[in-house]
């Protein structure tokens, strides 16, 4: 499963991006992915690797949200969204390109800061 892997480079961004912030005290609380219909990743899979290695990691207290995206094509031409059926433009005949669907991507990091006091 390639889902492990992601994992595991997903929670070393986590760490990378939050570095700062963790060493004065914030705690990752929530990664937000959006993940495409098309990304070739299984997001149960995804959840179990995320559920399995956040343990003694910089997300070991976070929840993982992962919000879908479906595909969107269109002509490569002229433009013109293709809805379904072949991945053709209906009007002009060209070839689709997909506009979005395979990405995966780290949107979202929430942490929780805990407030310095003067004692």
């Amino acid at each position: 499963m390639h889902e492990y892997s992601i994992v595991q480079t997903l929670i070393g961004c986590v760490e990378k991006e939050t570095r700062e912030a963790r060493a004065q005290g914030a705690v990752v609380r929530r990664v937000n992915l959006r993940m495409g219909a098309l990304c070739g990743v299984e997001s149960e899979l995804l959840r179990l690797a995320f559920e399995t290695f956040r343990e003694r990691s910089v997300c070991a207290e976070a929840e993982l949200h992962i919000s879908h995206v479906d595909a969107k094509w269109a002509c490569r031409s002229c433009g013109l969204e293709i809805v379904r059926g072949p991945l053709q433009c209906s009007q002009c005949g060209s070839p689709g390109k997909l506009l979005h669907g395979d990405e995966m991507i780290l949107e979202r990091i929430e942490l929780d800061v805990t407030e310095a006091t003067d004692v």
